[in-house]
C-alpha cells in the first residue's frame, strides 16, 4: 500500500515538472524578445488604416441618420402648416407624417436585415464566436458591412430604441478584414 502511494506521488511530481517546463517554454516563446509587441510596421499600418476607415464610417453613419431625422422634422414642420395655430387636424397630420416616415425608415432597416441575415442583430455574438475560432465568413463580408451600416442608419433615424455601439463593433470587424 505504501509503495503504491509512493509511485503515485512520484508520477504526480514528474507530471508537475513537465507542466512547469512546458509552461516556461510557452512563456518564453510568447515573449517577443526582438522588440515590443506590435513593432511590426505592417501590423501597425493595417491597424492604423482600419482605425481611420472606422472613423470615416462612423462619421458617415452619424451624418446619414442626422440628415434623415432632419428631413423627417422638416416634413413634420410643413405638415403643421403656415399659421402654426395647432388645430386638431394639423396636429393629427403632423403625427401621421412622423409615424409614416418613421415606419418607412423602420421598413428600410428591416429590408436590409432581410437582404443580409448577419445584419439583423448587433453582431456582437457573431464577432465573439469569430474571435473564439469559429469560421463564419459571411459575418465579415462586404455585403454584411453594407447591410449593417445602412440598416443602422435607417433604424436610428426611424426612432427605434437602438444605438450604434454594438453594430459598429460588427462593422469594425468587417472593415478590418
Amino acid at each position: 500500500l505504501r509503495r503504491r502511494d509512493t509511485v503515485r506521488a512520484e508520477c504526480a511530481y514528474a507530471m508537475a515538472e513537465r507542466y512547469h517546463e512546458s509552461a516556461a517554454s510557452v512563456g518564453a516563446q510568447s515573449l517577443n524578445v526582438s522588440g515590443p509587441p506590435g513593432s511590426d510596421r505592417l501590423t501597425f499600418l493595417c491597424g492604423a488604416l482600419t482605425g481611420v476607415f472606422m472613423g470615416v464610417i462612423a462619421r458617415c453613419v452619424h451624418l446619414a441618420y442626422h440628415y434623415m431625422v432632419e428631413w423627417k422634422f422638416e416634413l413634420m414642420y410643413e405638415a403643421l402648416g403656415e399659421d402654426k395655430r395647432e388645430s386638431s387636424s394639423q396636429v393629427i397630420n403632423t403625427f401621421a407624417v412622423c409615424v409614416g416616415v418613421s415606419a418607412v425608415f423602420a421598413m428600410g432597416a428591416a429590408g436590409f436585415g432581410l437582404w443580409e441575415k448577419t445584419a439583423q442583430a448587433s453582431g456582437l455574438p457573431a464577432i465573439i464566436a469569430l474571435l473564439n475560432g469559429i469560421s463564419l465568413p459571411a459575418v465579415v463580408s462586404v455585403k454584411s458591412l453594407v447591410a449593417t451600416v445602412a440598416g443602422l442608419c435607417f433604424s436610428i433615424a426611424s426612432g427605434l430604441v437602438v444605438g450604434p455601439e454594438g453594430p459598429m463593433i460588427h462593422v469594425g470587424a468587417a472593415a478590418g478584414r
